[in-house]
């Protein structure tokens, strides 16, 4: 009886001095009455900057990947979340946004999300690896819905502004207004200067 006494004050201290690693505040909206959707997903390769290997191993990697995904990649990302395609971001060879460190990054819709992830995850090359969700509720999707392979490196969640469920529906609506917009905007800046000139 003394031994499980002691494994158990054992184990529970054990827990208490491990703590997660990311202090969330968790919005409700996120999680009740279900976790909010899952709308795509982001990989990230992490690099070291300052190291001329670390930086070159990198871009090898974000061609390869390139080159065994061209026959689905589109057009390089124009939005951080509102893609319709399988897309890359410009590579970051800097400290950005929630990266302390250099990174490049892809953005992946639901239909290519396990064969990316396959591919991500094997092919690697030792570099560490974030997949994580994007689902409107940044801090979550960074940190609790996240997953690593490789080391986990720490992410600085304090810049995060979204903590609830985007709905990506009525933001594609207003996207198209926007786009409608300025195309109408130039059609009569077109037209003003040529009656102008």
């Amino acid at each position: 009886m003394n031994k499980l006494a002691l494994c158990l004050f054992a184990f529970v201290v054990f827990a208490l001095a491990h703590p997660t690693k990311y202090q969330v505040d968790r919005n409700v909206t996120c999680l009740k009455p279900t976790p909010a959707p899952i709308k795509s997903w982001h990989i990230h390769i992490l690099y070291w900057q300052n190291n001329q290997k670390s930086v070159e191993g990198a871009y090898q990697l974000r061609d390869k990947f390139m080159k065994d995904f061209a026959h689905v990649l589109g057009a390089p990302c124009t939005d951080l979340f509102h893609q319709d395609h399988l897309c890359m971001f410009e590579a970051y060879d800097r400290p950005d946004g929630p990266f302390l460190v250099a990174q490049w990054a892809a953005f992946v819709p639901l239909e290519h999300f396990q064969a990316v992830t396959q591919w991500s995850i094997q092919n690697r090359s030792g570099y560490d690896l974030l997949i994580h969700p994007n689902s409107g509720c940044e801090v979550e999707d960074h940190t609790w819905w996240a997953m690593w392979s490789g080391t986990p490196w720490q992410l600085d969640t304090s810049i995060f502004s979204r903590d609830q469920p985007e709905d990506y529906e009525s933001l594609k609506v207003h996207q198209k207004q926007a786009e409608e917009e300025s195309l109408l905007i130039k059609l009569f800046n077109r037209y003003h200067n040529n009656n102008n000139n």
